[in-house]
């Protein structure tokens, strides 16, 4: 039975790398931009996030809608609801610019490579 980010509609959350997980899985990413509960430091503030030079690469391939109030996120949930496709050539731009393999293999690589420097395995392995 599929789980996670293979059943889910879309994707609501702050600032994170599950926007590109979502993406590649053509899932619809909403980001939030206001603070639901507005911390006791400004440092503290998810929303900071968004002014960082990696996440604004992100945004800047229009993959993820960024969204400034609850009206404004409840809007994109309900297009988002009625059009699937919206959207989606940005996610594809989104994953090719954040992603090097999209294989399904990270954790194989990964793990050969730890292998390898614990000597477990050689070069050619």
């Amino acid at each position: 039975m599929p789980s996670g980010l293979g059943i889910m509609e879309f994707l609501a959350c702050y600032a994170s790398s599950l926007s590109v997980d979502a993406a590649r899985f053509d899932k619809l990413v909403i980001n939030v931009a206001f603070e639901i509960s507005p911390p006791r430091l400004a440092c503290k503030a998810p929303s900071r996030l968004y002014g960082l030079n990696h996440y604004k690469k992100a945004l800047k391939v229009e993959g993820v809608r960024l969204v400034q109030s609850q009206e404004e996120l409840l809007f994109w949930i309900h297009r988002y609801l009625d059009d699937s496709a919206l959207d989606r050539e940005g996610r594809r731009r989104l994953v090719q610019a954040q992603c090097w393999q999209t294989d399904g293999r990270a954790v194989e690589r990964i793990a050969r490579r730890i292998l390898r420097a614990a000597g477990v395995i050689t070069q050619a392995s």
